[in-house]
């Protein structure tokens, strides 16, 4: 069986850790060998004795003491957290999640929701986000959608007219809600089919999607175009106990309280 982890492949602390609250801000979690192989903060030996580098470059160190979680920190100085680390993980976690997957569940389109096979899949990161490229073959025909990972509120990503430029396709899924749980379940929310939708669709590039070059996004929600008035919802007694409120997605919360399903939320919505 495998033992515990205090921190996920992301960096950031699981809740309910014993040893420390779940943080919004993500530590180290992987160094890199001189031959490339990446180690985990929980298999790596404390101090420097595994001679691992951040994906920065920089030296780490394994802090791997008996009240802090354990993270590692650039040799030079007392830092727990870096962007390029952060980045890099998630991409491979995307990776390494979409291969074993086989299929990536695209957003819906015209309330139609298809999948595409992952033939091949490389990773890339967007300014202030992690992401991959998926590969699809159809026959002679190769096609390349860009899956960008939101794990931090305000992150800034590429505009619809990035990806337009580049006539791909591009969609990103919202990672937030998941980020300090455990690996099998951001496994499930990177491969369910909610909490997903279109920065550009190349086939139907006149689909207004919450993504669009103005940042209409969930992270920058004045952008979004206003909501028509909804309904009182169902008296729905709630019996929700304190750890689920903690760790249910908040879909199964809104399902929970108000008696909607997703798909009754988003017909509200429109």
């Amino acid at each position: 069986m495998e033992r515990p982890r205090h921190l996920n492949s992301l960096g950031y602390v699981i809740a309910g850790s014993a040893t420390e609250r779940a943080s919004s801000q993500a530590m180290i979690a992987w160094g890199e060998k001189p031959n490339g192989v990446l180690v985990h903060i929980d298999d790596a030996a404390a101090g420097l004795a595994d001679g691992l580098k951040c994906a920065c470059g920089a030296p780490l160190v394994a802090r791997k003491g008996k009240i802090r979680v354990h993270h590692f920190a650039h040799k030079a100085g007392t830092v727990k957290a870096c962007e390029q680390a952060q980045l890099k993980a998630l991409g491979q976690f995307a990776r390494k999640t979409f291969l074993q997957a086989g299929e990536l569940i695209l957003p819906p389109i015209g309330g139609r929701r298809l999948t595409v096979t992952v033939d091949d899949i490389r990773n890339e990161i967007f300014g202030q986000c992690a992401g991959v490229w998926i590969t699809t073959v159809r026959g002679e025909k190769r096609s390349e959608i860009a899956v960008l990972l939101v794990v931090r509120r305000g992150r800034q990503r590429p505009s619809k007219a990035h990806f337009e430029a580049l006539k791909k396709s591009a969609m990103w899924i919202d990672l937030t809600a998941y980020r300090n749980r455990a690996d099998h379940e951001i496994v499930h929310a990177m491969t369910a089919a909610h909490d997903r939708d279109w920065i550009f669709n190349a086939r139907h590039p006149d689909r207004r999607v919450r993504s669009a070059s103005n940042e209409a996004t969930p992270e920058n929600p004045q952008s979004l175009p206003p909501r028509r008035a909804i309904a009182s919802p169902p008296k729905v007694k709630p019996s929700i106990t304190e750890d689920e409120w903690q760790r249910l997605h908040y879909t199964e919360l809104r399902r929970r309280v108000f008696g909607w399903s997703d798909k009754e939320w988003r017909g509200r919505r429109r």
